[in-house]
This record gives C-alpha cells, structure tokens and sequence, in this order.
C-alpha cells in the first residue's frame, strides 16, 4: 500500500492556503464595506443643501460644518481604503506561494504513487513469471 511520506506537510500546505483563501475573502469583505461608506459619503456631500440667497449664519454654519466632517471622512476612509487593498496583495501573494507549494507537493505525491505502482506491478510480474516458470518445471517433472 503506498504511503506518501510528506502527506501532513500537504495538509499542513493546504490548511494554510484555505487560510490564506478565508483572508483574502475577509479583507474583499473588509474593502467593499469601506467603499460603500465612501459612497454614501460622496451622496450626503452632493445632497447638502447649500441655500441660495439670503442664508443665516447658523445654516452657513452647520452646512460648513457637516462638509468639514465629510471630507475628513473621506480621507480617513481613502486611507483606509489604500491600506486594504496593500494588505490584500500582500495576502495575494502569500496565497499564490501557498497555492504553488501545495501544486508541488501534490505532483510529487503523484509522482511517487506511480513509481509505487510501477514498482508493485515490476513485482508481480516477477512473481508471476518466476510461479509460471515453477509450474513448468514442475510439469516435466
């Protein structure tokens, strides 16, 4: 029965790309939560109502005020935006190097269960040959 020596380091590999997989899906998560904040910060800028006319200075105020927040808010969310989506290549590559080490260490145990095979079947050829030559001695006998 063949018995690929390195089956725990392949799980161990695959493990950590399954990981590596569930981050990737929690950072995607993670950016697509920031840019639908980001949206509905560019749609409460666009409907701030700015008066036109003869405005008090607390509308002004309060107007100039909720613009100030938004735009910080924006940058604050850009930033976080930039961070993410460094972060998310950096866990793409790390996925893409666990990904390949899993692909080698599978041809590998590909590789060595058909040398087994190859070996076993090697084997009973031999056997079968050296019974048939056995039972043909046996025969003239």
């Amino acid at each position: 029965m063949f018995r690929f020596r390195l089956e725990k380091i392949l799980q161990l590999r695959r493990k950590l790309r399954d990981a590596k997989k569930a981050e990737l899906g929690y950072v995607d998560s993670q950016i697509r939560a920031v840019e639908a904040e980001l949206e509905g910060v560019y749609r409460s800028l666009r409907e701030l109502d700015y008066p036109e006319g003869v405005a008090s200075f607390g509308d002004l105020g309060r107007i100039f005020d909720t613009a100030e927040f938004l735009r910080r808010r924006e940058k604050e969310l850009l930033a976080r935006k930039k961070e993410l989506y460094e972060l998310r290549e950096r866990v793409l590559s790390e996925l893409v190097e666990h990904q390949k080490q899993v692909r080698i260490l599978e041809k590998l145990k590909e590789k060595k269960g058909e040398e087994f095979r190859r070996e076993m079947l090697k084997k009973e050829i031999a056997f079968l040959d050296d019974f048939a030559s056995r039972r043909g001695n046996d025969v003239a006998d």
